[in-house]
């Protein structure tokens, strides 16, 4: 079973690792020991050890998920190289990322927090070699897309890595207008859930095939 380890237990972080646990042998790196063990009673499956007593990466695959304020402090806690690195640090090139942390590879990927359930929307730039086996990891918890730069991918994070609080806002939107216009917030809930479901497939029939 392939090995991930995540460095960062943050919102991202425990997304990402709840939806990769279910497929992968994953570990979770952070700072804070009570963090760590309260995700760990959250989390069946995972696995926890903290920045200061990570002895090896070994042949993992390591993504980084701290804040992109951490980048610099996180990286001097960094002693060993990895294979691969995958940063998902938002708006953070692989070349600031190279800076701080050596790896043989890089891959920027920027998921959302629907990964979780196994329902996420990755876009994935980067070393060409990765490819494939990046966008296979990310299927692993929802639909992975490669692109061929950078600029593209920060357009991506717009769209789909920060999706979901807009869609959040229409869903809660049409739920108030229900409840505003008679119903009870548990009907309007219903339907707009039911909406947001039949919408999906209604979606994907007018993609286009190229």
């Amino acid at each position: 079973m392939r090995k991930i380890i995540i460095i960062g237990s943050g919102k991202m972080g425990e997304s990402l690792a709840r939806g990769f646990v279910k497929n992968y042998d994953v570990l979770i790196v952070g700072r804070n020991k009570d963090k760590l063990d309260a995700l760990q009673k959250r989390i069946e499956g995972l696995r926890i050890d903290t920045i200061d007593t990570l002895s090896e990466f070994g042949e993992a695959v390591v993504v980084l998920a701290v804040k992109p304020y951490d980048l610099v402090e996180v990286a001097k806690k960094i002693q060993n190289k990895p294979k691969l690195l995958i940063s998902i640090l938002a708006g953070t090139t692989i070349q600031t990322i190279r800076e701080n942390i050596k790896a043989d590879y890089y891959v920027r990927a920027m998921p959302n927090i629907a990964s979780q359930y196994g329902k996420g929307m990755t876009a994935l730039t980067g070393d060409e070699e990765f490819a494939n086996l990046t966008q296979e990891l990310f299927r692993s918890i929802g639909k992975s897309l490669w692109l061929q730069t950078e600029n593209e991918l920060d357009i991506a994070t717009a769209v789909a890595g920060s999706g979901p609080a807009y869609l959040a806002l229409v869903a809660e939107a049409l739920i108030d207008g229900g409840v505003k216009s008679g119903l009870s917030r548990r009907d309007a809930n219903i339907l707009v859930h039911g909406l947001f479901e039949g919408f999906v497939p209604l979606i994907e029939a007018q993609a286009p095939n190229d």
